[in-house]
């Protein structure tokens, strides 16, 4: 709990740090100088577009639904850049950069009935996917004051993946005896450029036109859920 606030703290404190700021624009918003460039730092945590990896899972046997099986729960993380120019107090226009990381595992059981085999036989394929992407975007604000904005932005692009398994053999002497595993093979790799968008619905930033902090959600290859700071210049 001490770390959680401590890192809540170190990320509010540079807002507050700039308390004098709001102040002074709420003052002279007039005269105060714009800052016409952004640049962002952010992370994502959740889905991202998962067509590579049940692409791979059909080519190596494995069915598209087999989604986090075999004890390993898919994820998919990212890290991310943007930059912005404002062309006018709601529209901004620039780029999102970035790459993007996803594992998934699946399961196929062999019944030896089915098989007529002596053992239990179960093959697992673990998969994983990297992701790298270009995509020129345009955001619009649909609410902001001195500290706080309301947007949304989409994008489109190019994005280049590269996606790998492996292929573990496992085998019971029985129904209900612990499987062992008694095979791995590395499976070849692919390499394609693909088209590459996202959306964010929502999107969050508290903070002055120096420094902010920004929270999104939206669907596509930057992540469901984005965290990051902004500065302005």
């Amino acid at each position: 709990m001490r770390k959680i606030a401590i890192s809540i703290l170190l990320l509010v404190l540079p807002i507050l740090g700039h308390a004098q700021e709001y102040g002074d624009y709420a003052l002279h918003k007039n005269t105060w100088p714009i800052k016409n460039h952004r640049i962002g730092l952010s992370v994502s945590a959740g889905c991202w577009p998962e067509w590579p990896i049940d692409d791979y899972r059909v080519k190596q046997g494995f069915g598209p639904d087999n989604d986090g099986e075999c004890g390993l729960p898919g994820y998919y993380a990212g890290f991310h850049l943007d930059y912005a120019y404002r062309l006018s107090n709601l529209i901004k226009v620039g780029v999102f950069a970035g790459y993007t990381y996803g594992k998934d595992c699946s399961d196929k059981d062999l019944n030896p009935n089915q098989t007529n085999m002596p053992k239990y036989q179960s093959y697992s394929l673990r998969t994983r996917s990297n992701l790298v992407y270009l995509m020129p975007s345009v955001r619009f604000d649909w609410y902001r004051n001195t500290i706080f904005r309301f947007y949304s932005n989409v994008a489109l692009g190019a994005a280049y993946v590269n996606t790998y398994g492996t292929k573990e053999d496992w085998q019971a002497p029985g129904p209900y005896s612990m499987y062992q595993i008694v095979g791995e093979e590395k499976l070849p790799s692919e390499n394609k450029v693909a088209f590459a968008y996202h959306a964010s619905i929502i999107g969050t930033e508290l903070g002055t036109q120096g420094f902010s902090a920004f929270f999104e959600m939206g669907a596509g290859f930057r992540g469901m859920f984005i965290f990051g700071l902004r500065a302005g210049f």
